[in-house]
């Protein structure tokens, strides 16, 4: 079924990747609401970067954390689609293919939180937290 890796390892890297997301997403909620690490950030890199041509901003810094974040969201959402696909064909548990399928629609709802870091951060968690049951559940059930 899969060639290169079991169905836990490619879900153990789906939650890899979000983990991923979820952090840098962290990144760009502190770079905006910490008033410290803000007030250190214009001091110690805008106005140097000022001083060169372009300034660059705690905001910046924040849209730029939150866009790979989200890239990361998407390539979560490609393989979890491809694995649903690939599983579909394959004779596996009915609670499986349902938890399966509640992840893809969780991810998908992902994409309307993007404005949103707190509210993406906190859906991001209990998405890591369903691909771990999921992964128990995979361990448990299916054979390698």
């Amino acid at each position: 079924m899969f060639r290169r890796k079991p169905l836990h390892q490619e879900l153990k890297d789906v939650a890899w990747t979000l983990q991923l997301a979820l952090t840098k997403i962290q990144v760009a909620i502190n770079f905006v609401r910490d008033r410290e690490k803000r007030r250190s950030f214009i001091m110690n890199v805008t106005l140097i970067t000022a001083v060169h041509g372009m300034p660059v901003t705690p905001d910046m810094m924040c849209n730029m954390y939150l866009n790979d974040a989200l890239h990361d969201i998407k390539k979560a959402k490609k393989k979890i689609t491809k694995i649903i696909n690939k599983l579909r064909n394959r004779r596996i548990s009915l609670r499986l293919m349902k938890l399966l399928s509640t992840v893809e629609k969780e991810i998908n709802e992902l994409e309307s939180l993007s404005k949103n870091p707190i509210g993406l951060s906190e859906k991001l968690k209990n998405i890591i937290g369903l691909i771990q049951d999921l992964r128990l559940l995979v361990e448990l059930e299916v054979p390698t």
